[in-house]
C-alpha cells in the first residue's frame, strides 16, 4: 500500500536542505501464530526493509519515539497494550534505524488513527544522592577514554565519568523499571574514577545488593521516590484495517 498522505513522512538533512522521505510500502496484519507467542516486537529488518513482529502498539509507539516503558501511558483503549501486529515497511533507498523510526512515527499516525500529547507527570524513581557519611568517589586518572564505561555481571567500571555518566549506567543496566536522577549536588563536570561490584540476585551470599554496595564503595545512595517525568499519553487510537 502506497502511503500517499500529506503527513506520511519524515525529514532527514541532505547537504543541508530538508528531504522528506517516506516508506515506498506498508503492510500491517494482526499477529496470530499458530502456537504459543514465539515473537515479542524483536527488531528485525535492513536499510531498506522495517519488520516488527508480535509488537503491540504500545510497544510500536515506545521504539518510534525512543522511549522506555516508563516514558509511555495509556488512556486510549486497552488493546493498545495486549493486541499484537506485523508490521513489514519498505524503503526505495537505505535509512538508517533512527531515520526508519521517525518515518514509523506518521504511519502509526495514520494507519491507528494514534492520537497522543505530552505532559509532564510525577512518576516513579530513583534518586541517586550523596550518602550520609559523604562522597567516596575518586577523581580520574585516566583523561584518554572519558565516558567509557565497562558493564560486566556485577561489575561496573569506569575512568574518567561525570556524575551523569554514573547516573546513566544505573539507569540503563541496573535500575532498569525507573529512571534515575541524579540528586547529588556534586559538580556536573567533575571527573570520576569508578568500581562498584555487587549482585544482581536476591541472594544476600553471593554479596550486597546494588542498593548496599552504592553507600559501601562510592557513597552514593539509591532510593525510591517521586519526580516530575515527560510522558507520551496515548489518547486514542483505532485497530487499523490489516493489509
Amino acid at each position: 500500500m502506497k502511503l500517499t498522505a500529506a503527513g506520511l513522512f519524515a525529514v532527514i538533512f541532505v547537504c543541508g536542505q530538508p528531504v522528506p522521505r517516506e516508506f515506498e510500502a506498508v503492510s500491517i496484519k494482526p499477529y496470530e501464530p499458530k502456537g504459543p507467542i514465539s515473537e515479542a516486537c524483536n527488531p528485525r529488518g535492513d536499510p531498506v526493509m522495517l519488520t516488527r513482529t508480535g509488537c503491540t502498539l504500545e510497544q510500536l509507539v515506545e521504539e518510534a519515539y525512543d522511549l522506555k516503558p516508563y516514558q509511555v501511558a495509556v488512556k486510549g483503549p486497552g488493546w493498545v497494550e495486549t493486541d499484537r501486529y506485523v508490521i513489514q515497511a519498505r524503503l526505495a533507498a537505505p535509512a538508517s534505524g533512527p531515520e526508519m523510526m521517525q518515518m514509523l512515527q506518521p504511519v502509526l499516525a495514520a494507519r491507528f488513527h494514534l492520537s497522543v500529547h505530552w505532559e509532564n507527570r510525577d512518576g516513579s524513581v530513583y534518586l541517586l544522592e550523596v550518602a550520609n557519611h559523604g562522597s567516596k568517589l575518586s577523581q580520574a586518572t585516566n583523561s584518554t577514554k572519558c565516558g567509557q564505561v565497562s558493564v560486566r555481571e556485577g561489575i561496573v567500571k569506569g575512568d574518567c565519568v561525570t556524575i551523569g555518566d554514573i547516573a546513566e549506567v544505573l539507569e540503563q543496566f541496573v535500575a532498569k523499571d525507573r529512571p534515575v536522577v541524579n540528586r547529588t549536588d556534586l559538580s556536573k563536570d567533575a571527573k570520576f574514577q569508578i568500581k562498584l561490584e555487587f549482585s544482581s540476585g536476591d541472594d544476600p551470599a553471593a554479596g550486597p545488593s546494588i542498593f548496599s554496595a552504592l553507600p559501601d564503595q562510592l557513597g552514593l545512595t539509591l532510593k525510591a521516590g517521586k519526580a516530575p517525568m515527560k510522558t507520551l499519553v496515548i489518547d486514542r487510537a483505532q485497530r487499523p484495517q490489516p493489509n
